[in-house]
């Protein structure tokens, strides 16, 4: 068996130089911020520790499936070089950090049984939202071509406007307090001279 351990609480020790907000660090240096680092820590490794489950859709109802296989990579070793609790901490570190996280079923060429669930590395996959597509450029696990929905897991964070791809939780903080920024800056311009509103009236 596989045994599970969560890394070093120690954070990373890129130090954080300027007077720069917090939201203009992209999300490579994002971790280097202690509040972020601890945020994101916690959320993925509380999720790295619940069991998962397959199950199946019977008359209306999800039920159990028993497949060894499956059950085997989802809760030991999804993949080749890394146990369950650092592959799904990982998957939720993408969701949180990129908005979206690839995952590739790569299938034994003889045998056609599921042979590992690769985590497709950042900026290696490129979403093709018009013709739903995947084009996939992964050296380092090995995987490169394009694939359909169907053959592809995607996870995704919230998404804005029906979109098909997901937002990242420092994406759309810095919309959000961008929003706020801008109400607070015409709100004050508005009751600096009093709450006068000045204008053309035409017909």
């Amino acid at each position: 068996s596989i045994r599970r351990e969560a890394n070093s609480d120690k954070v990373p020790d890129t130090p954080r130089t300027g007077a720069l907000p917090l939201f203009a660090f992209g999300a490579a240096s994002a971790l280097s911020v202690a509040t972020v680092f601890r945020c994101v820590k916690l959320l993925s490794e509380s999720v790295a520790n619940l069991p998962l489950q397959y199950v199946k859709r019977k008359d209306g109802v999800y039920v159990e499936a028993e497949d060894r296989r499956l059950d085997y990579l989802l809760n030991v070793q999804p993949d080749i070089s890394l146990n369950a609790f650092d592959y799904w901490r990982q998957v939720v570190q993408e969701v949180l950090l990129e908005g979206n996280a690839y995952i590739v079923p790569v299938y034994n060429s003889y045998s056609m049984s599921l042979e590992r669930l690769a985590l497709c590395g950042r900026g290696t996959v490129v979403h093709d939202t018009i013709n739903d597509t995947y084009t996939v450029n992964d050296l380092e696990n090995g995987i490169s071509g394009t694939y359909a929905e169907s053959e592809i897991i995607h996870i995704k964070g919230m998404t804005l406007r029906n979109s098909k791809r997901g937002v990242s939780v420092l994406t759309y903080a810095r919309l959000t307090t961008d929003i706020a920024r801008a109400g607070d800056k015409e709100t004050q311009n508005r009751f600096t001279n009093g709450g006068t509103v000045k204008g053309l009236v035409s017909n």
